[in-house]
């Protein structure tokens, strides 16, 4: 999924869950492993060097023109799954800090599998191992038309129950 999705998904499930900052980042940072498992769309990392075993597994990222490319869509996709949250949930500046580290919490997994590319130590190599083993078999990485509609309604669930248990 991409990560406004998964931040969308982190914050209202931690909206859902708690008000507290430090449940609602490990809540954020659960719900991506969970919703990762459900088929989706991703962009196409330009600078991903893939597992010739297993295609579905990125072996690397190295820095370079593709990587910036890249970086700049994580960036703004990053930061666009922290500021909707807030607009969406209509959280003003009272006390925004739950949905902010529900979202983040909800992004994290993603920019740790960069780290784990440079780092390859533990607890990062779990971790990888983990991801790589939740993930969804089925990818709709070639069926833009199916997987972006797919998670556009996966958000509008997941807000319209955040809703639902906020309000109701």
């Amino acid at each position: 999924m991409i990560l406004v999705t998964h931040g969308l998904v982190g914050a209202a499930a931690s909206r859902i869950f708690t008000s507290n900052p430090i449940w609602a980042f490990v809540i954020g940072f659960i719900s991506h492993f969970i919703f990762d498992m459900i088929p989706h769309w991703e962009y196409r990392i330009r600078s991903a060097q893939r597992d010739p075993t297993n295609p579905k597994t990125i072996q690397d990222m190295p820095l370079g023109r593709n990587f910036l490319i890249d970086a700049s869509r994580f960036g703004f996709d990053a930061l666009a799954g922290v500021i909707l949250p807030i607009l969406i949930f209509d959280a003003g500046w009272e006390n925004p800090w739950p949905l902010i580290w529900g979202a983040v919490g909800g992004i994290l997994p993603d920019p740790l599998q960069f780290a784990y590319f440079k780092i390859r130590c533990w607890p990062l190599t779990w971790l990888q191992k983990f991801h790589v083993w939740i993930h969804a078999n089925i990818s709709l990485q070639d069926r833009p038309s199916v997987g972006i509609p797919f998670q556009l309604l996966i958000i509008l669930a997941v807000v319209g129950i955040s809703f639902y248990f906020n309000n109701g």
